[in-house]
């Protein structure tokens, strides 16, 4: 058996949750964003049928935007999704002093998207997002918004 062979390639369960807890140590996230997140990659293990490698890449990109959204998930305003927006595109690597490439920035927004209308559509918060395939949804800043007429209330 080659190297790349006897290598393993797929995140583990174990893996996921040493991430977990090294950012809910850090303070980025809370034990309710966790459970949100787990509950969220169950429903989308079972009916989206996603592998190791794509549960990984969403438990990390959503784990890694509590460094940018300064509240839990359950609180989050449209304003904070906003202003957390801006803080990743403002973002600087400390080693290299290199902001995100565009595609890293897209991968963000992207894993994030999903996940908030899942919490919107779950009612584990009351945002005005819509599922992106909705005609009457507005697109701002990489998110989908419901139409908000302020002559409505």
């Amino acid at each position: 058996m080659g190297e790349r062979e006897s290598r393993q390639f797929h995140w583990t369960n174990l893996g996921n949750e040493r991430l977990y807890k090294k950012y809910r140590d850090l303070g980025v996230i809370s034990e309710d964003d966790e459970a949100l997140i787990k509950e969220y990659i169950a429903e989308h293990e079972s009916s989206k049928n996603i592998g190791g490698d794509r549960k990984h890449k969403i438990i990390s990109s959503l784990v890694n935007w509590g460094r940018f959204l300064h509240m839990p998930y359950r609180s989050l305003t449209i304003t904070e999704i906003y202003a957390a927006i801006s803080r990743l595109k403002e973002y600087r690597d400390p080693k290299r002093g290199l902001p995100y490439r565009q595609n890293t920035l897209h991968d963000y927004v992207v894993s994030l998207k999903p996940f908030l209308y899942w919490l919107d559509e779950n009612g584990y918060n009351s945002l005005p997002i819509k599922n992106p395939e909705d005609s009457a949804a507005e697109y701002r800043h990489g998110v989908y918004f419901s139409r908000w007429d302020p002559d409505e209330g």
